[in-house]
């Protein structure tokens, strides 16, 4: 054997790349049988090789399933203890639990109270999995919400919980997350946070991180907004904006000292009730982060959508190459929608680094060739153009040239949803062969209106010679973009 072999380090890298293909091929996954295998071949590779084949777990199946047979049953989908574990059965538990660094829980499908309270024994002295970096558990019973303590490890980097099943549950547990994993850079809280005592539980579990990186949650307590201030080491963040904000979020020093957010954040998502109120969270931060995603329930008007591009350009340190606006769909079926036009859209022409831009159910648009011209040959670097809403106002000032603007001066475009005029198709002329989009296959015509489908048919099969279908939501037109659709394969 090589000397090479022998170094556990080597050794741990070559098996973890022993892998299988599934789901098609698309998706690499631990050959299991293969790593049992060689755990069985030699001394050298036992503990490397065991060490490969614990480390990932979709579900706790496998650590009740390495006790011995009379100890577990099968019932239908589940594998659960069906009695305590004696001092020979944990030390079982233990030598393979120890070596596991990701675990994924799923209750409905994996786990049974009756598991939990038997591994309560096995725990005594600390957590089950005492080298858990990875935490994530979806469905959680209210019953079972306690017992996350079995799997709280000092050294766990990453906890994602989804905590829309445990209203009523003892959350006694949330509160003490910052203690008993110090360490957590990552954090995600799924589910309606809007309860004071949920909202407060996981505040209190935000405040004992001070390495926290990403954090996915609902709304904080002013000593979560203050703290997350205070470390600066936040870097993606998703979570919903208290109202009013001012009483939040303001210095610890003054009341009236508004504090300067997240002078480190990259990503961020904010969920709001106004534009006004995300408007005003804008501003109290330090930079544009790159990626910007604002969910708002009301926009009210297109001078505070305005107001919030300008405050997002000026604050654009680098140009953001994502920005996400998603409005209710309440509003976007509303006739009093406000309507965003070229000079509404004005400040993000300074974005030159911009790949998506994606705003659906926020307005109706008022936009035309020559504002689509501009956006073009402001962002070339463009990947994704969503404007969605299920009414685009008439008459529609884009037409096929402002997609053959898009086509020209976007090469990278990937994705386009928008609404344009398909029932002038004379005009563009040999303009069209100067410019094609080889990626796009779907289009997004939303309610665009046509009347030659042979003609449009042809026309979009010059700008995008790949296309294989075009989606409409307007109800007049459905019939005719069928057309467009059946012509297209022979084209």
């Amino acid at each position: 054997m090589h000397r090479a072999l022998l170094i556990y380090d080597i050794v741990c890298h070559i098996f973890q790349c022993c892998t299988i293909c599934s789901d098609g091929g698309d998706l690499q996954t631990p050959d299991h049988k293969l790593l049992a295998n060689l755990a069985r071949t030699c001394r050298s590779f036992h503990e490397p090789a065991l060490d490969t084949l614990w480390a990932d777990l979709d579900s706790i199946h496998p650590l009740i399933r390495c006790l011995p047979p009379d100890v577990w049953i099968r019932h239908e989908s589940k594998v659960f203890c069906k009695k305590y574990l004696s001092p020979l059965h944990q030390a079982t538990l233990h030598k393979y639990a120890s070596r596991v660094r990701v675990l994924r829980i799923s209750d409905n499908l994996n786990t049974t109270f009756q598991t939990l309270v038997a591994f309560e024994e096995a725990c005594a002295s600390g957590p089950l999995c005492p080298q858990l970096r990875h935490l994530e558990w979806f469905e959680i019973d209210p019953e079972m919400l306690p017992n996350l303590h079995l799997f709280l490890s000092p050294t766990l980097l990453v906890l994602k919980l989804d905590l829309w099943t445990i209203e009523g549950s003892d959350l006694s547990i949330l509160l003490s997350l910052g203690t008993q994993c110090p360490l957590v850079r990552t954090a995600v809280f799924e589910g309606p946070l809007e309860t004071e005592e949920l909202s407060s539980a996981v505040s209190q579990a935000v405040c004992g991180w001070r390495h926290l990186q990403e954090l996915q949650c609902g709304k904080l307590d002013r000593q979560a907004w203050a703290h997350l201030s205070e470390t600066g080491t936040l870097t993606s963040g998703a979570f919903r904006l208290p109202s009013p904000l001012a009483a939040y979020i303001t210095s610890p020093q003054a009341s009236s000292e508004c504090m300067t957010l997240f002078p480190e954040m990259s990503d961020i998502h904010i969920s709001s009730r106004t534009v006004r109120l995300a408007l005003d969270f804008v501003e109290l931060m330090h930079h544009t982060p790159r990626r910007f995603q604002l969910t708002a329930e009301f926009t009210r008007t297109s001078q505070a959508i305005h107001a919030l591009f300008v405050a997002l350009s000026n604050r654009a340190l680098d140009s953001p190459s994502h920005l996400k606006l998603y409005g209710s769909d309440l509003q976007d079926n509303s006739a009093s929608a406000p309507t965003i036009s070229f000079e509404t859209m004005h400040p993000l022409l300074g974005f030159r680094n911009l790949r998506v831009l994606q705003i659906e159910s926020f307005g109706t648009f008022s936009l035309d060739d020559e504002a689509l011209k501009a956006f073009a040959m402001a962002w070339p670097n463009l990947e994704t153009l969503w404007l969605y809403h299920s009414i685009w106002p008439r008459p529609l000032g884009i037409t096929f040239q402002g997609l053959s603007h898009l086509v020209k001066f976007c090469p990278n475009l990937k994705r386009l949803a928008l609404a344009f005029d398909a029932t002038n198709v004379y005009f563009v002329g040999g303009e069209l062969q100067d410019a094609s989009n080889h990626t796009i296959k779907l289009l997004y015509a939303l309610n665009s209106p046509l009347s030659d489908p042979g003609s449009v048919a042809r026309l979009l099969k010059c700008l995008f010679p790949r296309l294989k279908r075009v989606f409409n939501s307007g109800a007049e037109a459905a019939w005719l973009w069928d057309d467009v659709n059946d012509r297209l394969p022979a084209l």
